[in-house]
C-alpha cells in the first residue's frame, strides 16, 4: 500500500510539472501565463505601512540544513523565490541553466537574493539538500514547513511547478511566473546578479 501511495505521488509530481509551457530560454523571451501577484488581504504577503500598498514576502521557510528562516528579512535587495518539484524536469533544467550563467557556478549570486522552495517536501529538507547536491545549486534551497503554505500563498492552490516570483526592494512582489521564466526576463527586473 505505502509503494502504491509512492508510485502516485510520483505521477502526480511529475505530471504537474510545468511541462508545456512554451518558454525558450536561450532567446530570452518568457512565454505562457504571467499572473498577477496577490495583493494584500489575498494572503500575498506582508503589507507596509504609511499608505504603501507594497506587498512583500512574508512566511517561514527551512534551509536544506534544517535551520527555519523568514521570508521577510529577505528586503534588502531583489528577491526571486523559485518553486520547485523535485521530480519535474522543467525545474531541472530552469536550475541547471541558472547555475550555468553564473560566472562562478559554485558561488551564489551575490546581487540578489535567490531560494529554491521544493514543493511536496514540506517539513523534508533531507529533500532539499539532495535537490541542491545533485544540481550543484549554490544558493538556498529550502522547504515549506508545513502543508505548502508558501506555494498555496504566492503560486496557486494546485501544485504546477515552475513557478517564479520576484520581490524589490522598492516594489514588493512584482512579478510571478508559472512555468519555466527566462533568465533575461528575470534579470530585467533584478539587475544583474553578480558584478
Amino acid at each position: 500500500m505505502a509503494n502504491l501511495v509512492l508510485v502516485l505521488t510520483t505521477l502526480f509530481l511529475l505530471l504537474s510539472c510545468g511541462v508545456g509551457q512554451d518558454v525558450v530560454l536561450n532567446e530570452g523571451k518568457t512565454q505562457g501565463p504571467t499572473v498577477e501577484i496577490p495583493g494584500p488581504g489575498d494572503g500575498g504577503g506582508e503589507q507596509t505601512g504609511g499608505g504603501d500598498t507594497s506587498v512583500f514576502l512574508n512566511g517561514i521557510y527551512k534551509t536544506s540544513e534544517g535551520e527555519e528562516k523568514q521570508l521577510s528579512d529577505l528586503k534588502e535587495k531583489p528577491t526571486v523565490i523559485i518553486f520547485a518539484g523535485q521530480f519535474c524536469s522543467v525545474c531541472q533544467e530552469e536550475h541547471e541553466h541558472f547555475v550555468s550563467s553564473l560566472k562562478n557556478p559554485s558561488k551564489a549570486p551575490v546581487k540578489v537574493n535567490l531560494v529554491t522552495l521544493m514543493v511536496g517536501a514540506a517539513g523534508k529538507p533531507a529533500i532539499a539538500k539532495f535537490f541542491k547536491q545533485d544540481f550543484s545549486i549554490p544558493w538556498e534551497v529550502g522547504v515549506d514547513r508545513k502543508n505548502n503554505d508558501l506555494y498555496k500563498t504566492y503560486c496557486q492552490s494546485s501544485i504546477s511547478t515552475p513557478c517564479l516570483i520576484i520581490q524589490t526592494p522598492e516594489k514588493g512582489l512584482t512579478f510571478k511566473h508559472i512555468g519555466e521564466t527566462a533568465l533575461v526576463d528575470i534579470q530585467a527586473i533584478t539587475g544583474p546578479w553578480e558584478d
